[in-house]
This record gives C-alpha cells, structure tokens and sequence, in this order.
C-alpha cells in the first residue's frame, strides 16, 4: 500500500523494503547518498537489506551513529565522509534516534548549499529546495519527535518531514519484548496526546483514533518472546499512526522530552517516559 499525504509519500507492506528504496532513489536520481544507522544495525537484516536495495550507479556513504554520539559528533562524520555540497539523497533506517540525527545532517546540507548560493539569488530560493531527498525506513520504535509539525515546517525548513518513509514489518522480526513495550506506550501516548490537543484537524484525529485501534489487536499477541507477523503489522501501523497524529503540533509529552534531552545531553527512550506518565 502506498499512501500519499500533504507531507510524505509512504509505503506500508511486508517485504517491500528493497524495492521501495530502489524505486525512490531511482526516481528522484540521487548519485551521492548519505546513510546514516545505529552501528549494530548495519550488519543485521535491515542493514543488509537497505544495502541490497540502493540502486548500483549511487556513490554511498554511510555513518553510523554509536552509543554514545550526539547529532553533532554524526554530523561531524557526515561532512568529512562526504561533500555536503554534492549530496543529493539521504536515507535514514532502524530507529528513531538515527533517523533524529539524519534530519540534522539535512539540515546542515541545505545550509552549506544555501552559502553557495550568490548573495543576490538568495532571496528567490528557499533552503528547503536545497534539502537533500530524504527517505526514511523506521525500526519498531518508528520516527523521532516532533514527527510531522507542519507550523514548524512553515516557520523553518529544520521540522520538513522525510521525503518517503517505508514501513515494512518484517524489519521488526527480531523485536524484543523491552522494545516492544516501548514503542506500544509511545503510540499509544502520541494517539491520546492528539486526541487530547486543543487545535482542530479531524485528519490528525483519525489518525490517532485508528493508531488506537491498531493498539488494541496488537496488544493480546505477545507470545515466547515474538510477536506473530500479524502483530507486527498492527504495532508498526500504530506507530505510524501515532507520528501522523502528530500534524497537531507539539504536545506536553513531546516538551518534556526534549527537555529532559536537554538537561542531560542524551536521547531518551520516549517509550519510557510515556509508561510513566501514562
């Protein structure tokens, strides 16, 4: 299934990833493509697969974000590995967190690009035309906060959403149960803090009320440690609903994350911080 909206083209399918991904690049004609993934997953079956699927004329280059790193420390690698100048697609694949600080890497892209331009054209070219395609395959933990904020993407090209995201549940074969806990409190606090926020979008509501929907058929089937292919089609469904929900703009859960990102200088797992205060 692919599903168009005003700020993303989205495929959602079992075993769709390397098609996709080979599809998208080859026609949006992107030669120099940045990767950016969590070290551990570029050796796993989801690393290997986005590898299979990226077209053979591309020149790749791939960062990978350890344990410790910062969006910074990313984009510190990302720029001596590749010129930023002259890259034209980014993908971004397995978790939130390099998905988080691969928008970061778009963003200094346009920025460098934006300094090329001559200082009496910049005024008729937005940086946002400058952003490098963006193609996003999310883990089990789906996308970063703020997912889909569209007053921050009218105010500034950082909240632009990916240009493509593809969901394939077979990505989330190896899930484990901690991780599976953590994305359903995630979805399931994205879809009830939407429902709950004060601006109207009936779109931003269906969406929640279908993540909710999705979250109760996933939630009974938990069994030996796996979920059945049918959960985890339901619980990336409601994941990604759950970001989708998100065209509402910012909510209580999403400030209190970044403060406390913030305050410690660490990413925390979202999932932990929505079982607490749900």
């Amino acid at each position: 299934m692919t599903l168009i909206n005003l700020q993303s083209r989205i495929h959602f399918a079992n075993n769709i990833l390397e098609e996709a991904l080979h599809g998208e690049i080859e026609e949006t004609g992107a030669r120099n493509v940045l990767i950016i993934a969590e070290d551990h997953l570029t050796e796993a079956d989801i690393g290997i697969r986005v590898a299979s699927g990226l077209p053979k004329r591309c020149a790749v280059t791939v960062v990978t974000v350890q344990p410790d790193d910062t969006k910074y420390d990313v984009w510190d690698r990302a720029k001596a590995a590749i010129s930023p100048a002259n890259c034209d697609g980014l993908v971004a694949y397995g978790s939130a967190r390099a998905i988080g600080y691969a928008r970061k890497c778009r963003v200094e892209i346009a920025k460098v690009k934006y300094a090329r331009v001559k200082p009496k054209e910049r005024g008729e070219r937005w940086v946002q035309h400058l952003l490098p395609d963006y193609l996003v395959v999310p883990g089990v933990d789906g996308l970063p906060n703020p997912c889909c904020d569209p007053a921050q993407m009218r105010s500034s090209f950082r909240g632009a959403p990916p240009s493509v995201i593809i969901c394939d549940p077979d990505v989330t074969n190896d899930v484990t149960p901690p991780e599976y806990a953590s994305a359903y409190a995630n979805a399931l606090g994205r879809c009830l803090e939407a429902l709950g926020h004060s601006a109207f979008n009936p779109v931003a509501d269906g969406f929640a009320t279908e993540g909710l929907r999705r979250l109760v058929l996933a939630k009974p089937v938990l069994q030996d440690n796996a979920l059945s292919r049918e959960a985890q089609r339901d619980l990336m469904a409601a994941v990604l609903n759950g970001a989708m929900a998100q065209q509402k703009g910012g909510g209580l859960l999403q400030a209190i994350h970044a403060t406390l990102c913030e305050q410690t200088g660490r990413e925390l797992d979202p999932g932990v911080l929505n079982r607490i205060l749900l």
